[in-house]
């Protein structure tokens, strides 16, 4: 069993779309069950919550951070400052937000978006959630805040000088490159060069150059219309058990993938992400996505709702225990 951190540092990121349930997609690769080894992790500032790669909410450990954010930050900065002039926010507006932000996150104060927005409007800086939330997306991709302690179950942000241990010795935005490159395939290989793009966000020239400065650790797997690339590692020995999983939305196993045919049949594509780019959580067995699966209460008794492709319910048995442990993650019952 890997400790969360391992598992974090070992995927290079782990999408954290929604706040709770990207703490099963750690505990799903750690093989815990208990919500508390995450939340210890995130309030000791071992792993971060950060807009980072796409752009978009991951977590990466606190010795990553320094280094993916600024390999992405040239890349992100354009797209918010894009974002930002859409909704009517110059520089000089962002200039007297900022320093109101630093200020009241200083001396470990972490404060959710909710206390921040109370900050500012009793600033008098009257500014509704969207321009608040591509403030703090720009300070994050600066640097300047990153996510901190856990509040009551909810996202909070601190100070980045604050909270993450700085890096003494700065790498090259080679040594950056080759770094992810090689925690993308470690983890996600076999897999594809424009899956690469997608999930770090790189440019087309940047992925090609981090490929290459790792090609003497990556194998190729050379399919009819397709080379897939993967790092090499030993596989687990297979006791004849089927592989199954409830997997939360924007899990790494579909949302690291620009081709996800080989996961989900097409038909049912729709079923698993929508044309705005949202995921649920999914049923996996043996590989592939055979369905779907939703949290619900009935008279105040948790209860996970699972509903297959192929229409057939027997495969509830075979999630039994699974359905069981993500039960206890989301509601820590015993």
């Amino acid at each position: 069993m890997k400790s969360v951190k391992d598992a974090v540092s070992h995927m290079g990121a782990i999408q954290a779309q929604e706040y709770t349930l990207s703490k099963w997609a750690i505990a799903l690769r750690t093989g815990s069950s208990n919500i508390s080894e995450i939340d210890k992790a995130i309030n000791e500032g071992a792993i971060i919550r950060t807009h980072i790669l796409r752009p978009t909410w991951h977590f990466v450990t606190a010795e990553n951070l320094d280094w993916m954010v600024k390999l992405c930050r040239d890349k992100l900065y354009k797209t918010y400052v894009s974002y930002c002039k859409a909704l009517g926010i110059n520089e000089v507006f962002s200039n007297k937000i900022i320093p109101v932000i630093l200020s009241a996150l200083e001396n470990n104060n972490h404060l959710t978006r909710s206390e921040i927005s109370e900050k500012l409007a009793a600033g008098n800086k009257n500014i509704d959630n969207s321009i608040t939330n591509n403030i703090l997306f720009i300070m994050e991709i600066e640097g300047l805040i990153c996510g901190g302690k856990s509040k009551s179950g909810k996202h909070s942000y601190a100070l980045t000088e604050e909270w993450v241990p700085q890096n003494a010795n700065l790498i090259s935005k080679e040594e950056a490159l080759a770094k992810l490159t090689t925690k993308y395939f470690q983890s996600h290989g076999p897999a594809t060069l424009q899956d690469f793009i997608w999930w770090s966000g790189l440019s087309s020239t940047d992925a090609k150059l981090g490929i290459s400065l790792i090609k003497d650790i990556l194998e190729e797997i050379n399919l009819p219309g397709k080379k897939l690339l993967m790092i090499y590692s030993k596989p687990n020995k297979n006791d004849g058990r089927n592989l199954l999983h409830l997997l939360p939305p924007y899990d790494e196993f579909i949302v690291g993938y620009k081709d996800r045919t080989d996961l989900i049949s097409k038909e049912n594509h729709s079923k698993v992400m929508s044309s705005f780019g949202l995921f649920k959580p999914t049923v996996m067995l043996n590989g592939k996505i055979t369905g779907s699966w939703k949290k619900k209460k009935i008279k105040n008794s948790p209860e996970i709702e699972l509903s297959f492709f192929d229409g057939h319910t027997n495969g509830k048995k075979l999630y039994k225990e699974e359905v069981e442990r993500l039960i206890h993650f989301l509601f820590n019952t015993h």
